[in-house]
């Protein structure tokens, strides 16, 4: 009787066995990301959270802010303004520069440029997807649709750290 008089007052909840994993994670992308996107580890932490509390769409809703910061950072390697700025208007913007590439880049020109131009195209993809209809419109997810959000947002992420973009 004493354990159910102490307990009367907490609010206790389980988390599944297979979401441990995500949950209260501070590298759940990995110390590459978290070195690269410092602004970013507690939304990619809350993400993770929300998803282990199976609170999906507060999960996408993180993980749409985690892109942000990685778009923030490539706006900010060509000097495209971002404050106030759409991000179509931004990814278009950084299209138009990443085209305008060549060799005054340095020696590795080629290799950057299709670096850039992926990144650019994986954001134009994501925010078409996900990130409109998250921010804007309310979209409901279920587990499978925040998993898959988180598994791409997370391979993006890991690329543009991997790639050497950071903040």
């Amino acid at each position: 009787m004493s354990c159910r008089n102490e307990l009367s007052g907490e609010l206790i909840f389980r988390i599944a066995p297979d979401k441990n994993r995500y949950f209260e994670k501070d590298d759940l992308f990995g110390p590459e990301v978290t070195n690269a996107f410092p602004s970013a580890t507690g939304d990619i932490r809350n993400a993770g959270t929300c998803f282990a509390v199976e609170q999906w769409d507060a999960s996408v809703f993180h993980l749409m802010k985690t892109l942000e910061r990685g778009l923030l950072a490539l706006a900010a390697k060509f000097d495209v303004p971002f404050e106030h700025e759409t991000w179509n208007k931004v990814i278009e913007q950084i299209e138009k520069k990443v085209r305008g590439m060549d060799s005054s880049f340095g020696p590795d020109w080629k290799k950057e440029k299709k670096f850039y131009s992926e990144a650019a195209t994986q954001f134009m993809f994501l925010k078409e997807a996900w990130r409109n209809y998250t921010m804007h419109v309310g979209d409901v997810y279920d587990e499978g649709k925040a998993l898959s959000v988180l598994t791409n947002v997370r391979m993006v992420m890991r690329a543009l750290a991997e790639g050497g973009l950071h903040e």
